[in-house]
């Protein structure tokens, strides 16, 4: 279902059905019925619309909303995020904006995976399904402010002319768009548009140049205010084309920025940690913007001595009265090549992280109080080494081998289904495979149990039990004692049994070994199931380089019992356990690929062959998946990663390829 358009003017409460009763945020939980149930509650920050992934590709967009009772403001958990899905997302989209009060109705409540994160409520609400629905507010667009780029021709389709407090406004309907146009004299016609398809004539050229014309000639449409940071002065008011360098969402209000123009200011600016701009148009590092009436204050730092000159910080102030604004600059734009032009005099750009305050200009913007980044990263660096931070873009410039650290978001990882990520790998013949699942080990457990013959070998013990199958028993044939410094383990060799029969015998008996019986004597199984079952734990062998002495065991002169020493004495190659998962990483400079291998289980605090048997611990690295790439968020909204990368070559049929691991790097634990 769309979202439903309500008339500013008209109560939003009385055009919601009446059989939908009102619910609070902070009454929500896990087990809350949202049948019938609604909640209203204000925007206070809309993200992209993007494509989900783990949902096919569909488009979602993730917001969030925050209840504003004035009985509640004391109260947690009263902001909560909302997800949108389809066409709900793209309208969404299109129609609230920030500050619009909003009504949803039939959502489904899930737990929130970025609760640890970003402290909102520990649910979230998904509007995935057909009867999901949004009402809000029709959009009001007041004809002195349309134009947020002072000097720009706007075409609008599909608006309806109202009076608004004693003003003309224009309300969008379903289907609006806009088409823009570049206001200079003599500049390419180049329309830019939110729709897909437009009409586009001569007669539409002959406007826009009329209107170029005419708005040449009115005094109160300025000229191109733009100046470099190194002519600013203070108390000037001016426009800004930059580059944007970094980008760090501080809270769901504000957003920190850093950017550059390649020159240098001749003042002496105010030392902060960041822009603070409540504009939601700076979406990726590396774009290019501009700053509209941008005003440069002098102040004071609060520590500074009083001979001491005053710095210079630079405000966007409020509203969009007198063309303020910020926009990014489109790629036929005459500006960004010129800007193109000097920063590619200056430093490589994908070394900007690596260039000191003298080469690089800062521009802050200063709150009241001060602003202090936040350790957002989710990741601690435990390398002794002191090396520097390098771009992705400048390490995969690098001859390896290298050691360096990154800062970067997972874009993506593989395997998607996490259980994947659990291998088994020999350390001889350096085998990987995967962890064969209880289908290809109940086959080799059936087929035992059908062409397995009386055993006549006899070990310390032998006992037999009646199965489910008529005329078959499971015997447990148990070794002698073995007895090592530090531990008393005896083996227990189950033959004639089904997968799920081993597994209910190893609740109560420790260390079993499948057998079947060959010519009298007893054999392991074939090596594609397990050959110790321990617990909940299972042992694989590696049919390449397993000896198979079994007919031989020896169980002396062995100072500590391990699945290693059992899986020598049977004539085994014991595989490991071990975790592989490639992170996907990406900077404002580039992306690149690398591997979480040798250092997966100090990342997780995780053991390898624990996980493999316990749900518990799987499920502890889901979470920590899920907290460094949240279910349905864009890069943007991903926490930033402190890592240490090896670089290093290796021989790909006979040809030298470069790769990335990640080393000496956990995940920062609570």
């Amino acid at each position: 279902m769309p979202v439903q358009k309500v008339n500013v003017s008209s109560d939003l409460d009385a055009k919601v059905p009446s059989h939908l009763q009102r619910t609070s945020i902070i009454s929500l939980t896990m087990t809350s019925d949202p049948s019938h149930r609604c909640v209203k509650a204000r925007m206070v920050q809309k993200g992209p619309v993007i494509s989900c992934a783990q949902k096919d590709g569909i488009e979602m967009l993730r917001a969030e909303i925050r209840e504003e009772d004035p009985l509640q403001r004391t109260a947690e958990h009263t902001s909560i995020n909302i997800i949108f899905f389809g066409t709900l997302a793209k309208d969404f989209s299109q129609s609230a904006r920030q500050g619009d009060v909003v009504l949803l109705a039939d959502f489904t409540i899930k737990k929130s995976p970025s609760f640890l994160r970003d402290k909102l409520h520990p649910c979230q609400l998904d509007m995935e399904s057909e009867d999901a629905c949004v009402y809000a507010p029709s959009l009001i667009i007041k004809v002195t402010s349309i134009s947020l780029i002072v000097g720009d021709i706007i075409r609008l389709h599909r608006f309806k002319a109202e009076m608004f407090r004693d003003s003309m406004s224009l309300l969008n309907t379903f289907g609006w768009s806009t088409v823009t146009f570049d206001g200079t004299i003599d500049n390419p016609v180049v329309p830019r548009t939110s729709s897909k398809s437009f009409h586009f004539g001569e007669s539409d050229n002959r406007t826009v140049q009329e209107l170029r014309r005419w708005a040449a000639n009115q005094s109160w449409i300025s000229n191109d205010l733009t100046v470099s940071l190194s002519s600013v002065k203070p108390g000037m008011y001016f426009d800004l084309t930059c580059q944007l360098l970094a980008k760090a969402v501080m809270d769901s209000r504000c957003i920190l920025l850093k950017v550059w123009d390649g020159t240098k200011c001749q003042h002496p600016l105010l030392n902060v940690d960041g822009t603070l701009i409540k504009y939601d148009l700076c979406k990726h590092p590396g774009m290019f913007l501009r700053f509209y009436n941008l005003h440069a204050l002098v102040q004071r730092a609060p520590d500074q001595v009083p001979d001491k000159p005053e710095h210079l910080s630079f405000h966007l102030h409020g509203g969009t009265s007198y063309g303020r604004g910020l926009r990014s600059l489109p790629a036929e734009s005459p500006d960004l090549q010129s800007l193109k032009s000097v920063l590619e005099k200056h430093v490589d750009l994908d070394e900007c992280d690596d260039v000191n305050d003298g080469t690089l200009l800062e521009i802050w913007y200063t709150p009241p109080e001060a602003l202090v980044l936040p350790n957002d990263e989710e990741t601690v660096r435990t390398c002794e080494h002191n090396t520097r931070r390098l771009t992705l873009a400048r390490v995969k410039r690098t001859t390896p081998p290298l050691s360096c650290h990154v800062r970067a978001r997972l874009k993506k990882y593989k395997p998607q289904q996490l259980y994947q990520c659990l291998k088994l790998f020999c350390f001889n013949c350096k085998t990987m495979k995967y962890v064969p699942d209880d289908s290809a080990v109940a086959k080799v457990f059936r087929e035992s149990v059908k062409d397995n013959q009386p055993c006549d070998e006899q070990w310390a013990a032998t006992s037999s039990a009646s199965s489910r199958e008529p005329g078959r028993t499971i015997s447990m044939h148990i070794s002698r004692d073995m007895v090592g410094e530090s531990t008393h383990m005896q083996l227990i060799f189950v033959e004639g049994t089904m997968l799920d029969e081993i597994c209910m015998l190893s609740r109560h008996y420790k260390n079993l070994v499948p057998v079947r019986s060959v010519n009298g004597r007893m054999t392991l199984l074939d090596l594609t199931a397990p050959f110790l079952f321990s617990g909940d734990k299972r042992y694989y062998g590696c049919k390449q380089c397993s000896l198979n002495t079994f007919q031989n065991p020896v169980f002396t002169a062995v100072e500590i019992w391990d699945e290693q020493a059992v899986a020598e004495a049977l004539g085994v190659q014991l595989m490991q356990f071990r975790l592989l998962i490639q992170f996907d990483l990406e900077d404002h400079t580039d992306t690149l690929e690398a591997l979480l291998w040798e250092n997966a289980e100090r990342f997780f605090h995780v053991s390898a062959v624990d996980a493999s048997g316990s749900q518990d611990l799987q499920d502890k690295i889901q979470t920590i998946m899920d907290t460094i790439q949240p279910p349905y968020s864009s890069l943007e909204e991903r926490p930033w990663l402190d890592l240490c990368l090896s670089v290093y070559p290796v021989k790909d049929n006979d040809r030298n390829k470069v790769c990335y691991q990640i080393t000496n790097t956990e995940i920062r634990e609570e």
